[in-house]
C-alpha cells in the first residue's frame, strides 16, 4: 500500500511537471517558476515516503520528468517481492515507455514503510542504483 501511495503521487506530480514545463517552454517563458513549484511538491512527497539519502534525493536537482511518466501503478507490473532483515523489495516492470526494469527496496522507519533506495537493471544486467 505504501508503494502504490508513492508511486501515485509521483506519477501526478511528474505528470503535471512535466505539462506545466512544456507548456512554459512552448511559450518561451522563464521555467524557474515551475521548477520552483515542482522542487517544493517533490520535496514533500520524499519527506513523506522515503528515508533521507543523497541517491533518492537526487531528482530535486535536475527534476526529470518524462512522458509517459516514471511512475505508472495503472501499467507498472509486480514481478515479485521478496522480505529480509526488516525490509521489502519489490521488483517493478515497466510496460510502458522505456520498459525498464526496478528494484524498489522498502524499510519500515517508525511504523511506517519507507522507500530506502531504487535500483534498476542496466545495459549490464546488473543492478544500479538511481534517483527516485
Amino acid at each position: 500500500t505504501a508503494l502504490r501511495s508513492f508511486m501515485l503521487e509521483m506519477n501526478h506530480w511528474e505528470k503535471g511537471f512535466y505539462k506545466q514545463k512544456r507548456s512554459a517552454l512552448e511559450s518561451g517563458l522563464d521555467v524557474s517558476e515551475v521548477d520552483d513549484c515542482a522542487r517544493k511538491a517533490l520535496s514533500g512527497i520524499f519527506e513523506r515516503w522515503t528515508l533521507r539519502d543523497k541517491t533518492n534525493q537526487g531528482r530535486l536537482n535536475d527534476l526529470g520528468c518524462s512522458d509517459p511518466p516514471t511512475y505508472d501503478p495503472e501499467t507498472d507490473v509486480e514481478d515479485g517481492v521478496e522480505s529480509a532483515d526488516g525490509e521489502v523489495v519489490f521488483i517493478i516492470r515497466q510496460t510502458v515507455g522505456m520498459l525498464a526494469i526496478f528494484r524498489i527496496t522498502m524499510k519500515n522507519d517508525a511504523g511506517e514503510w519507507r522507500v530506502r533506495k531504487k535500483e534498476f537493471v542496466n545495459f549490464k544486467d546488473k543492478w544500479q542504483r538511481s534517483v527516485l
